[in-house]
């Protein structure tokens, strides 16, 4: 997901790649098969818990001055079940930690989910105020993959990406894990171009600006970086 938002090497570039990047591990070994259904164990999760504290530390790190002028955060992480509103009430930590970011003027992107429904999505993307993010082919339609409910913010490609892997070399990959870093790679363009931008602010010019993708009869906009800075350089213009 790193390669996505940031990566800067001669054979791959992502989406800000004179950006930088802060690490934070939240991962943890299952071993119980019940806890890795459907995948097999051992597996590779995250306690709700470990994410929060994860949050947590980048706010303390948002709180600094240079080098941590930090635009937004990545949650490639689900699945906590699915929502057809609002799952404030159940990760009432993650909530917590999201709303903190979120008045710090840090976007935390989350992949809305992979089971291909409409009208729902993955916890935890059904947190507001998070941005979730669903995904979109090459050919700009909805990926049959992805989760898409009102709740989802914003669109980005997210279908047969080439990325980088652990251990060195590239992989094309499917999931909406792959398009949330599209549009944390966008905030960091956004907020570096236009510093004095707010969330709601990046979060308007990307949406108004946004190509409409439809499923199902709803309809979010794939974003395009920028029309946004267009937008955000001079509101008159109007969007789209």
């Amino acid at each position: 997901m790193a390669s996505i938002a940031v990566g800067n090497s001669a054979t791959l570039k992502g989406v800000a790649p004179g950006a930088k990047l802060v690490s934070i591990q939240v991962m943890s070994k299952f071993t119980n098969a019940a806890d890795c259904s459907p995948m097999p164990a051992p597996c590779v999760q995250a306690f709700l818990s470990d994410i929060a504290r994860g949050l947590e530390r980048v706010y303390l790190l948002a709180q600094k001055s240079r080098p941590y002028t930090i635009a937004a955060a990545i949650l490639s992480i689900g699945n906590g079940g699915l929502y057809a509103s609002d799952c404030n009430a159940a990760f009432p930590a993650l909530t917590a930690a999201i709303n903190k970011l979120y008045r710090a003027g840090v976007a935390t992107t989350i992949a809305a989910g992979n089971e291909g429904v409409t009208g729902l999505i993955s916890a935890p993307a059904c947190i507001r105020p998070a941005v979730a993010v669903g995904s979109t082919t090459k050919t700009d339609a909805v990926s049959v993959f992805s989760d898409l409910s009102p709740l989802v913010d914003l669109m980005a490609p997210g279908s047969d990406i080439r990325a980088a892997v652990p251990g060195g070399g590239l992989m094309v990959k499917s999931g909406t894990s792959f398009a949330a870093p599209h549009v944390a790679g966008a905030w960091a363009i956004l907020r570096q171009a236009q510093p004095g931008a707010g969330l709601n602010q990046v979060l308007t010019a990307l949406e108004c600006t946004g190509k409409p993708v439809t499923r199902n009869g709803i309809t979010k906009p794939r974003i395009q970086v920028m029309r946004a800075l267009s937008v955000l350089r001079s509101p008159a213009s109007g969007c789209r």
